[in-house]
């Protein structure tokens, strides 16, 4: 079963930056996922592991869930899975569940910060086709009622590209030698992550502190790409699947 672990206001010198959270366990990480597969993502290493190994022990059903989001002391914008994924086992999201959690996030923060890496139809081309499409209507459902970003997270800048055409939000990886602002995809403007931008003073790199207390990543139709510098201990391994940029 999903396990939830809500973490009340993180470390203020963090990259959340004293924002809540709420870690999700690995059976919600699509299958099809390449940070999966070849055990790249930050989330499997140093101290986000030992999180997300203490959501999956110690975290709370999806009902339990929901009562603990109506805490008052709670942050003002909140992170939803620093590690995991949407509501569903492996490359499905339960379209019910995605419906409930925008619509409760909506009603009791003001904003928040939401990726998914479970295939879309349209954007993504892994995974079945049957799933895909089901993904899809459920990500559209929960569009409707929404008050934040979904983020599409993106393998490359076509998926991007694909997933802004089709009025999406989205994030993609770029290779972590990349020291420049942001990287355009098509007809879209990229900009690079503010926690990991130069532009950002060192003291203040963090998600709260980010778009002047509205975070890049919680604007619904914002018409650009986040994107974030591959980092973490196999940075080199998601290297070798990127394109080279000046």
């Amino acid at each position: 079963m999903t396990r939830y672990k809500l973490v009340k206001n993180s470390q203020p010198g963090g990259k959340l930056g004293g924002m809540s959270s709420v870690w999700v366990s690995s059976d919600t990480c699509p299958k099809t996922c390449k940070l999966r597969e070849e055990e790249s993502c930050y989330a499997y290493f140093w101290n986000t592991k030992k999180a997300w190994e203490n959501a999956e022990r110690s975290g709370v059903g999806f009902a339990k869930l929901l009562e603990l989001l109506r805490d008052a002391g709670l942050s003002r914008f909140v992170r939803w899975a620093p590690a995991g994924d949407l509501p569903g086992d492996g490359d499905r999201i339960d379209r019910g569940r995605l419906f409930k959690l925008v619509t409760v996030l909506s009603r009791l923060f003001a904003g928040f910060i939401l990726y998914t890496h479970k295939p879309i139809e349209g954007v993504h081309r892994r995974g079945h086709h049957m799933q895909r499409k089901a993904n899809r209507r459920a990500l559209d459902d929960a569009l409707r009622v929404s008050s934040s970003a979904i983020n599409l997270s993106c393998d490359s800048a076509d998926e991007a590209e694909r997933a802004l055409e089709l009025g999406y939000d989205a994030t993609m990886i770029l290779p972590s030698s990349y020291t420049g602002s942001g990287v355009v995809v098509g007809r879209f403007k990229g900009r690079v992550c503010w926690a990991q931008s130069s532009a950002a003073h060192p003291e203040r790199k963090s998600c709260s502190n980010c778009g002047r207390g509205v975070p890049w990543c919680s604007r619904k139709g914002r018409g650009w790409v986040v994107q974030f510098i591959a980092h973490g201990a196999r940075k080199s391994t998601i290297n070798r699947r990127l394109p080279v940029l000046d």
